[in-house]
């Protein structure tokens, strides 16, 4: 089943998920406890008749009372002891999962049923990247729960031809790593959706760390245990990509994502906003409306109001001739533009853009005539464009200074 666009938390976005089987069971071995288990595979009953294709996530909670209730679905291929083959779901060992149940049980009678070792007590999502780490070991460390992994047969066995195409899932393959989130199911005292929720916050913080050290590109699939989110491809700009991401940054992320994390579990609002901003940039297919949304990051944080101020407190945060794209691997040909001049004409197109007014009226301007029109190139190798547009890529890496100076 395909589900639409939901509208609530703001990391949600076109998902698919597979059919659910609840079972809300009693029992002795973890009172009081919530485990979630999830499989795609074959289900057939025990004589190997009625096989078919579906895809289960199922729930065992334990109540702290007497008796047993099962949920069963309407499906006929389910029968009694039903035995789930194939691969089997992480945490069971390669042992068949068997729930005693039949065609005449499905009220709420008391049934007799065996679930062993089919007990998973975290969960994980994970999403592909190019362009990072191509070297090192498979599975490289970054924080508690976080890696960055070599595609494998696990990680690829999450795509689903159902939501993606040919090319895409050929992509996910070619991908050069995963930023894979390992989180708790469930969290004593708390439940299982702040847990989802921590664990999503701790992706997407891992996220944007690499984002803010130096962007690269993303496919835009975020995985979770038969569930597949749907997000526009983040694509950085032209220096980001004429640039390798080394291990000298590596070496960054882990610092940066305990920065960011400790900003989501906080209360300071304009932070979480300039990290959201930056991200909903980031995934933004426009140039102008991704620069007006880092430009409003930068405002989130300065709260400048005005031309002069924005410019004054930029220079105060980077220094005036602090360079705008960053040269991380100190080449002879780097862009060569300053904060001090750019801040101002970033601030006219901020201002231009956010009221829709005609981007060629700034060029009249009598304090502060913009040309956005004219034809300038980011290296001296590099092709022309307007200049609008090097602002807009230049708002990005001047976010993500002011971020790496604030958090």
């Amino acid at each position: 089943a395909v589900s639409g666009r939901s509208n609530a938390p703001l990391h949600k976005g076109q998902t698919a998920s597979g059919v659910e089987l609840k079972l809300c069971i009693f029992s002795n071995w973890w009172p009081h406890w919530v485990q979630r288990y999830s499989y795609k595979g074959k289900v057939c009953d025990a004589s190997g008749e009625g096989m078919v294709l579906v895809c289960i996530v199922a729930e065992a909670r334990v109540w702290g009372g007497a008796g047993t209730d099962l949920r069963q679905p309407s499906s006929p291929h389910f029968h009694r002891h039903t035995v789930i083959t194939g691969p089997q779901p992480r945490g069971t060992g390669g042992t068949p999962i068997w729930v005693g149940t039949s065609r005449r049980d499905r009220g709420h009678p008391p049934l007799r049923y065996l679930l062993r070792e089919a007990s998973v007590s975290t969960d994980t999502i994970h999403t592909a990247l190019l362009g990072i780490a191509n070297g090192g070991d498979d599975s490289i460390p970054l924080r508690d729960g976080l890696s960055l992994v070599r595609p494998n047969d696990q990680l690829l066995a999450h795509r689903w031809d159902w939501v993606q195409g040919k090319g895409e899932i050929e992509e996910e393959a070619k991908a050069t790593r995963y930023l894979r989130c390992e989180y708790p199911q469930w969290l004593p005292g708390k439940g299982e959706e702040i847990a989802r929720q921590q664990g999503t916050d701790r992706f997407y913080a891992g996220l944007m760390a690499i984002q803010i050290v130096k962007p690269i590109q993303t496919l835009g699939f975020i995985y979770r245990r038969q569930e597949i989110e749907r997000r526009p491809a983040m694509q950085p700009g032209q220096w980001a990509m004429m640039n390798k991401f080394d291990d000298a940054m590596l070496a960054q992320v882990p610092t940066m994502i305990d920065r960011i994390q400790s900003v989501m579990d906080g209360r300071c609002v304009e932070q979480k906003n300039a990290l959201t901003l930056l991200q909903l940039g980031l995934e933004h297919f426009h140039p102008y409306i991704a620069g007006l949304l880092w430009v409003t990051g930068l405002e989130a944080i300065f709260d400048s109001g005005g031309k002069e101020a924005f410019q004054r407190k930029l220079c105060d945060c980077l220094g005036p001739q602090a360079p705008v794209f960053p040269n991380w691997h100190s080449k002879p040909d780097a862009p060569p533009y300053t904060v001090e001049e750019l801040a101002i004409p970033l601030f006219v197109l901020r201002n231009k853009l956010a009221h829709g007014a005609d981007l060629r009226s700034a060029a009249a301007d009598k304090k502060h005539p913009v040309d956005f029109t004219k034809r300038v190139s980011l290296t001296q190798n590099s092709e022309t464009v307007n200049y609008a547009l090097l602002l807009c890529d230049a708002a990005y890496y001047l976010l993500c200074q002011v971020l790496q100076r604030v958090l």
